[in-house]
């Protein structure tokens, strides 16, 4: 069996809830990543959009799981202004020799899916072997499908 860690960032709760349905069905770590920056409310998404409009590496804290003890890494993230949060841009930045099995999983409020996807794939020294994402307002209609086809994807390998 697998040793997988999962690691993730959220600002309003919709990367949390895949998270914890990709968990409830795989198991392993949870490392939520934490950074200084307040992004609650309209002052703090004016700060995320323009820290991302910039792609600036997030500072995050200070993490509880190292990747590099684990057979397979999954990282969730929000898509900002058409790209990964900050928080997981420094995550990957700082972690990146040690993410050699990944797979991705983006929430979104509009487009950039695939932008945010190709920075991933540029930051990490392998690419994703699995990708899913979902739109924030296809949470009700579609989160169980999307989730357990990603959840399938990734027990398959």
């Amino acid at each position: 069996m697998l040793k997988v860690l999962i690691a993730y960032f959220t600002r309003s709760g919709n990367t949390e809830r895949v998270v914890k349905k990709i968990h409830e069905s795989v198991g392993g770590d949870v490392e939520l990543l934490n950074e200084s920056v307040d992004r609650k409310g309209i002052i703090g998404w004016l700060k995320t959009g323009s820290s991302n409009s910039k792609r600036e590496v997030g500072q995050i804290g200070e993490t509880q799981y190292d990747p590099l003890d684990y057979d397979f890494v999954i990282l969730a993230s929000p898509i900002w202004a058409g790209t990964m949060s900050s928080p997981m841009r420094g995550y990957i930045t700082k972690n990146r020799e040690k993410l050699s099995r990944t797979a991705v999983f983006l929430s979104n409020d509009s487009g950039g899916v695939e932008n945010a996807f190709v920075e991933i794939r540029e930051l990490l020294v392998n690419p994703p072997l699995v990708e899913g994402s979902l739109q924030r307002s296809k949470i009700k209609s579609e989160f169980e499908s999307t989730v357990n086809t990603f959840i399938g994807d990734i027990s398959n390998l």
